[in-house]
């Protein structure tokens, strides 16, 4: 076996591999681009239809249907002033939430009222069509509502005991996070960045695999590979060694475009969310990238 026959086989193919549109698009194009797009581009618009959706659904007005209104007057009154909530006279109230006419229906019990003076144990039911994304949505602002009613009652109980609301929260948990934007960023990245690799490693060797192969024996240049000096493994290691080039070339300019995109827009986008992260990575941390990348 001749290094030097390798050679001459795997530079010749990395030269026509650099001639083929589709490797170089696979190869280079996609691994530069798919992070910034994903960062800069989805992320952010992702963030911004996040906080459009919940200020939305938080000015969304509720229509909906009471059964049993004559059974708590004072909360009827509590959720017919509440802004977010309209209701709607329904005689058959299940056939109009499935009909879309109204998206949620509160059943109220007879004595609820009676019980709530008397401080027993009081059940409401909420009823919903949970396959509709607007009625289960509409559930979650009426059980809101509720519990802020609930909280007023526990509220006006204490009051008339003479009792200091305070009671109820005898003790106010802090948390506090001890590690550094540097080791968030390095948990964000150890989440990622194997199943990235992995993914653009066999991207960027696929299709020069494809080409060297079945690809050279459909232009029918394998023959003239064939009868030349070299033997059949120096061509088998010439081809491989262009594949794992391909493969590392990709990969490298995957992990560079990456760390520049979430230094520049993937910060801001954790901030946005709540979480503070920095993003450094050392020279040591990339030799070992790197050798894990061989084995691969």
């Amino acid at each position: 076996m001749k290094l030097k026959n390798i050679r001459i086989v795997c530079l010749k193919e990395i030269l026509d591999t650099l001639r083929d549109r589709r490797t170089l698009v696979a190869m280079i194009v996609i691994p530069v681009l798919i992070f910034p797009v994903m960062m800069l581009g989805i992320g952010h618009f992702a963030v911004k239809e996040v906080k459009k959706e919940a200020k939305k659904m938080q000015e969304t007005v509720v229509e909906m249907a009471v059964i049993g209104k004559e059974n708590a007057p004072k909360l009827y009154q509590f959720l017919k002033d509440s802004p977010q909530l309209k209701i709607v006279e329904q005689t058959n109230h299940k056939e109009a939430l499935s009909k879309e006419e109204i998206r949620v229906i509160l059943d109220i019990p007879q004595e609820f009222e009676l019980k709530v003076k008397e401080e027993k144990d009081a059940e409401l039911t909420i009823l919903f069509d949970g396959a509709k994304i607007q009625s289960a949505t509409a559930r979650k602002k009426l059980y809101q509502i509720l519990k802020t009613y609930e909280e007023y009652v526990i509220s006006k109980r204490l009051e008339d005991k003479s009792i200091n609301q305070s009671i109820l929260t005898p003790i106010e948990i802090k948390e506090q996070n001890i590690a550094s934007k540097e080791k968030m960023g390095g948990m964000f990245l150890g989440m990622l960045l194997p199943y990235m690799v992995i993914l653009l490693s066999l991207t960027g060797a696929m299709y020069p695999a494809i080409d060297l192969t079945a690809g050279e024996k459909e232009r029918r240049t394998i023959e003239t590979l064939l009868v030349s000096p070299a033997t059949r493994l120096e061509l088998i290691l010439g081809k491989f060694l262009t594949v794992l080039t391909t493969s590392m070339i990709t990969t490298i300019l995957s992990l560079i475009s990456m760390f520049v995109s979430l230094a520049i827009g993937g910060v801001s986008i954790l901030s946005n969310m709540g979480l503070a992260t920095s993003f450094s990575v050392h020279l040591v941390a990339v030799l070992v990238m790197l050798l894990l990348i061989m084995p691969l």
